[in-house]
């Protein structure tokens, strides 16, 4: 018997409950708000990770995790004054790193404030961070982690080094860590770490490559970004009455002034 029907005794990363999701979130979520559960960076040079659990006052502490990246894209924000920690939108904001919303907008390649130099210590006024969407085991809705700046090459060589062994990221369990880094003020912060913790089964893969592919429908179809400095929240209303069409559209959504966008979800995708 494989790894992905041995469920019972957990030796599977993926829960075969998962190709009946869309069946579960219609009885369970349908009208009801739902949001993605975010692992973040820690500030100052933390070595620890908070995991989101049932009791949102109570995360779990971490020092490593593993998970299945589906899928990851760019992510920009632009403030034109400098960030004060208030919880204020961005002046102009990408949810795919190519096209900005707000003052200035437009094409983020050809952009002013996307060059080097448009910021402090000659770095970019426009600042970049990847968003990853990551299954961990036995779970059925991915957690959106979100990289800063300083750990994106951390990503590429990473990404690059599966690329040489032609394996796609979403072929392997990834482990996450941290280390502690100093930029060239002497701040230290913490840095992400990646590592592969063993490739998936034949099996386990057919069932992931059918999720990552709906996982990144979804993704850029929810493509206006929410930004973590605003407080806002990646809300949703689950809706199984209304057929999506195809391809999906992009949804401009609603911002609030927390910064929460709130969509329609139906069950043509799987989350």
């Amino acid at each position: 018997m494989s790894e992905l029907i041995e469920y019972q005794n957990q030796n599977t990363f993926v829960n075969p409950m998962i190709n009946n999701i869309n069946g579960m979130m219609s009885s369970e979520l349908d009208g009801l708000p739902f949001s993605f559960n975010k692992i973040k960076i820690p500030s100052g040079g933390s070595l620890s990770f908070e995991i989101p659990t049932e009791n949102e006052n109570k995360p779990e502490i971490v020092t490593e995790f593993t998970g299945v990246i589906l899928y990851h894209h760019a992510i920009r924000t632009y403030y034109r004054d400098k960030y004060s920690g208030s919880s204020v939108p961005p002046n102009c904001s990408s949810g795919d790193g190519n096209i900005g919303t707000g003052n200035p907008g437009g094409n983020c390649k050809t952009c002013k404030y996307a060059q080097y130099g448009s910021g402090e210590n000659g770095g970019m006024a426009c600042k970049t961070r990847r968003k990853i969407y990551i299954l961990r085991k036995n779970e059925l809705i991915p957690v959106i982690f979100e990289l800063p700046t300083s750990s994106l090459y951390s990503l590429s060589n990473y990404i690059s080094y599966l690329f040489k062994g032609g394996k796609p990221s979403k072929n392997v369990i990834t482990k996450f860590e941290l280390k502690k880094a100093q930029n060239q003020n002497g701040i230290v912060f913490s840095q992400a770490v990646f590592s592969i913790e063993r490739s998936l089964t034949p099996e386990e893969i057919a069932v992931i490559n059918s999720f990552a592919e709906q996982t990144e429908i979804f993704a850029k179809s929810y493509n206006n970004i929410i930004d973590e400095e605003t407080g806002g929240a990646n809300t949703l209303y689950y809706d199984d009455k209304a057929p999506l069409p195809s391809p999906p559209p992009s949804y401009g959504g609603s911002q609030s002034d927390a910064g929460m966008e709130v969509l329609d979800l139906n069950d043509d995708l799987l989350f």
